[in-house]
């Protein structure tokens, strides 16, 4: 299922248990087992998936 988020301009929302949440934007490179790698526009970075609250598709 994620792998159709390849290449694709997205939103990613980190959840935390404490109710707070950072926000990632930025185009899926590549998705692993357990990571997705995230082109920002300033740097390459890689979220673990168990972190990810929600994932939205830019338009």
């Amino acid at each position: 299922m994620l792998e159709e988020l390849k290449g694709k301009e997205v939103t990613i929302q980190l959840g935390t248990a404490t109710g707070f949440s950072d926000r990632l934007k930025g185009r899926v490179l590549d998705i692993g087992e357990s990571w997705i790698k995230i082109q920002t526009s300033k740097k390459i970075q890689y979220v673990n998936l168990e972190k990810i609250g929600r994932i939205i598709t830019d338009l």
